[in-house]
């Protein structure tokens, strides 16, 4: 049974669905699933991580070198599902994918979508996808979270041939070892994107600044890069405090940084299910997050498991002092943070679903073969997607006819419609 999963790699790529697939992709082989990856690059394969490291695992994988537009792409992915002629077909977060799919659901292929997070994207995936016109919706949709799944239940409630909705979440392995109790120091980190945009990374930067003046012994490494890196190393410079940058981890070296922190911060906006925070509490490393919405709640009880500080600012600041004083706190939370994620969040447990589903879904695929599209109709463009969907010239020609159609329509209309009151 052959399952292909779709992924954007460039230089230096790395999020957490790229290391999920890092994982999943090679456990799914050894339990019998010919896992294979199709990927849209934004720079030499050479230096695409994600794709080296499954290439290295030895999973089959298939790259497009970078493309203008959204309808290149398209028929790149339809063409090499032609060859590949999967039995189920995972667009994950690639959108011009989630175009492809539509050809390979009329051979009979199913199709799986997968939700990582609670942000405009995902919910236009929802939205266009599960609720969408018939040809495009999926066979399945996978939430990573609790809170995500019933979203996607809220917006699908209407649809009278809803996709199967499950939750499965990414899943991350329990190392042997596990962090020590704060000693001399306290050493507080974070770990993911430097963007503002929902990760807050400067407003992080900040809390971190104003915990590592107020608290004795503590020290902060932020891990990660981004476009508000520069701001942020401008801001530490004039800070003066124990607080530096770490530069982007490699999945591999991520475990060992956080068994030699105390504290995890995440005080985004919004979230799926974080990768980061499911390894940092696997190693026993105690969060302190924001109260966001999203999967946050479901992994995190405050004063159990983790903290969740009412702000950025004194309420975080707070938080981090309670946790450097009280050293059984410390120890207690540490414990019941592991215990979390070997219950409930561990790999292997995610992997098992992840094949019961593939496998499911493959033994329902009917026969059939992936032909080539005579003309790409692609659903109307979706401001959500504004980053993943550019269109070519001839079809912003057309969507820009259609508006003018529209509207002369309207102007017609106008002379002969009543006011009401």
């Amino acid at each position: 049974m052959r399952a292909i999963f779709c992924a954007y790699d460039g230089s230096g790529h790395l999020n957490g669905p790229n290391v999920w697939l890092r994982r999943l992709l090679p456990a799914l082989r050894t339990r019998g699933i010919d896992a294979q990856a199709l990927f849209l690059l934004s720079g030499p394969p050479e230096q695409c991580p994600t794709l080296q490291a499954l290439e290295r695992a030895g999973v089959p994988c298939r790259a497009a070198p970078p493309m203008r537009t959204t309808e290149e792409r398209v028929r790149w992915l339809v063409l090499s599902l032609m060859q590949m002629q999967p039995d189920v077909l995972v667009p994950n977060v690639v959108l011009p994918a989630y175009y492809a799919a539509r050809w390979a659901r009329a051979a009979g292929v199913p199709t799986v979508g997968v939700i990582h997070s609670d942000d405009p994207f995902h919910h236009a995936l929802i939205e266009r996808f599960v609720c969408g016109r018939p040809e495009d919706q999926l066979s399945a949709l996978v939430c990573v979270s609790q809170s995500l799944e019933a979203q996607a239940h809220k917006q699908a409630l209407l649809v009278s041939r809803r996709p199967q909705i499950v939750r499965i979440p990414c899943g991350v392995p329990l190392p042997q070892a596990q962090a020590q109790p704060p000693a001399e120091r306290f050493r507080m980190i974070y770990v993911g994107r430097l963007v503002d945009e929902q990760k807050r990374a400067s407003d992080v930067a900040r809390a971190l600044v104003a915990a590592t003046r107020a608290i004795p012994g503590a020290e902060a490494v932020m891990y990660g890069e981004g476009h508000a890196r520069p701001a942020i190393e401008a801001m530490l410079a004039q800070a003066d405090a124990p607080v530096r940058l770490g530069g982007a981890l490699a999945p591999e070296a991520v475990q060992a940084a956080m068994l030699d922190a105390h504290a995890l911060v995440l005080l985004s906006d919004y979230e799926g299910l974080p990768i980061a925070l499911m390894e940092a509490m696997s190693c026993g490393v105690v969060p302190i997050c924001s109260p966001m919405r999203s999967g946050i709640a479901e992994l995190v009880t405050d004063d159990v498991n983790g903290m969740i500080a009412p702000d950025r600012a004194e309420g975080f600041v707070a938080k981090a002092s309670q946790l450097r004083q009280d050293v059984a706190l410390w120890q207690r939370m540490s414990a019941v943070a592991r215990a979390t994620i070997a219950t409930n969040y561990s790999d292997q447990a995610a992997t098992m679903r992840w094949a019961a589903l593939l496998g499911e879904l493959g033994r329902a695929r009917s026969p059939g073969i992936i032909s080539p599209p005579v003309r790409l109709d692609l659903p109307h463009y979706h401001d959500a997607f504004a980053r993943e969907d550019q269109r070519g010239p001839y079809a912003v020609a057309e969507a820009l006819r259609r508006a003018r159609v529209a509207l002369g329509e309207l102007r017609r209309e106008l002379p002969h419609m009543k006011l009401s009151r």
